[in-house]
């Protein structure tokens, strides 16, 4: 046990490398392997420079369904960074936290997000999204 916490140590310590493809590897071993003590660590790593490593990061993220990084994800929604939005949106998918259904419908408004924010609420939603997915349909706002 002793050798597997070491390891994780120093796994995580590559984050902090300056090779931004060793970090995009380590976000997706993390992400992977599944120990939810990286948490902390890849919520760090999306303040990195590189959009590649935050890219991991969010999905190593969603793969450990961290709810901790929920409000993280939707600052980087509102960036309406092309790159790293879906993902995020996808990675609060993964998440399964009910509790985000208030901050998503507002970016049905979005036209850029609409469609993937529809697939969010399909997953996540109960009846409650409904009438706002009926009032897109209905203004001709996503397509199919």
């Amino acid at each position: 046990m002793a050798t597997l916490v070491k390891s994780r140590h120093a796994i995580i310590d590559f984050l902090k490398s300056d090779d931004k493809e060793l970090k995009q590897y380590v976000a997706l071993c993390l992400g992977e392997i599944n120990d939810k003590k990286a948490i902390p660590y890849l919520i760090e790593a999306l303040k990195d420079e590189d959009k590649n490593v935050i890219f991991h990061v969010i999905e190593a993220l969603g793969k450990l369904r961290a709810v901790q990084a929920v409000d993280y994800f939707f600052e980087i929604v509102k960036s309406k960074d092309f790159f790293l939005s879906f993902p995020a949106i996808d990675a609060l998918i993964n998440i399964c936290d009910t509790s985000v259904l208030g901050k998503l419908i507002p970016l049905l408004d979005d036209d850029m997000l609409a469609q993937p924010t529809v697939d969010a609420l399909g997953a996540l939603g109960n009846e409650e999204v409904v009438p706002y997915l009926v009032n897109l349909l209905n203004t001709g706002g996503v397509d199919g």
